[in-house]
């Protein structure tokens, strides 16, 4: 639809067609969970198959992986490990937050994001794979 053709809609078909989209951006992001989850078998999926199913950034991953040491990770590090301004690491966390992948504990400065289960169970799966390959090539 070019962009004339878009203003002579009434307000309640513009807001019909964005009720539209939204829905099938959420029936699509269902689905991509629902599949994940099939495919895992209820076990949780590794790193590879969570980046397929876009339900986390190659970054986010790392950040995981990093920090999964510790169990848990300061915003100071987020910043510096991902090397964006402080607003910007606050709101990526929020986003895995929002996502299941970290549990915000405390405020201001003592502000600590904990790995949740599902972020445990795949970095455990995860580390796994990778030991798996790596005696794979090695026995080869």
């Amino acid at each position: 639809m070019a962009p004339h053709e878009y203003e002579v809609l009434s307000r309640e078909e513009r807001l019909r067609r964005i009720g539209a989209l939204f829905y099938k951006a959420v029936v699509i992001s269902l689905a991509r969970k629902q599949a994940l989850a099939e495919e895992a078998g209820g076990d949780a999926p590794d790193g590879t198959a969570v980046l397929a199913a876009g339900l986390l950034s190659e970054e986010d991953l790392a950040l995981l992986r990093r920090y999964a040491g510790l169990g848990e990770i300061a915003p100071r590090d987020a910043t510096e490990f991902w090397g964006v301004c402080r607003t910007t690491a606050y709101r990526r966390l929020l986003s895995l937050e929002q996502r299941g992948w970290i549990v915000r504990h405390g405020a201001t400065t003592a502000t600590r994001y904990t790995f949740t289960k599902q972020a445990r169970a795949l970095l455990e799966r995860d580390k796994q794979a990778k030991q798996d390959r790596d005696d794979s090539r090695a026995s080869m």
